[in-house]
């Protein structure tokens, strides 16, 4: 079994029945999850004006290939209403981004692991700081705690922690 991370976002309402259902596909046969971050709402990336997100990181076991993995996600986003468009920062009903396979690190045509931007983001490193304490980054060997000390202000998004929490 391979350990995963992934990155969960939304920021069309309903957006926290919409990450909860996402979790609910995503756990079964294909993926198990072990731990799920609280949820966060944020700014939205860079400022870009759309609705604030809110966002989570769930730590799973896989069997499935990263391609397969990626699939699989894509599938479980267009469920639940997700329409890919040519705007990169447009608002979504849902995101789901694999922020870590193990220790891999890949570049494909539409795949990068760990995420191309993981220490860019405090909306991934906060939720994994607390579900996944030890992670570091497989590219740069840089510790999760580091890596949020270095995070640029620029790029923080005022994390707000909300009272949810997914049941396993």
């Amino acid at each position: 079994m391979t350990k995963v991370l992934l990155g969960l976002g939304s920021n069309i309402e309903p957006r926290l029945d919409t990450l909860n259902a996402a979790l609910q596909q995503l756990q079964g046969a294909q993926l198990s999850l072990l731990a799920v971050s609280s949820a966060y709402e944020s700014l939205p990336y860079q400022a870009v004006g759309e609705g604030n997100y809110i966002n989570l990181v769930a730590l799973g076991e896989t069997k499935l290939s990263p391609q397969v993995l990626l699939d699989f996600v894509l599938e479980v986003e267009q469920s639940l209403g997700r329409v890919r468009g040519e705007e990169k920062w447009g608002a979504r009903t849902i995101d789901i981004d694999i922020l870590a396979y193990n220790s891999l690190c890949l570049k494909e045509p539409g795949l990068e692991i760990p995420h191309y931007d993981l220490q860019n983001r405090d909306f991934f490193l906060i939720p994994i700081q607390e579900i996944a304490a030890d992670f570091k980054d497989p590219k740069t060997e840089t510790g999760i705690e580091e890596m949020i000390q270095s995070l640029p202000a620029n790029l923080q998004t005022r994390l707000e922690r909300l009272e949810w929490k997914f049941t396993l």
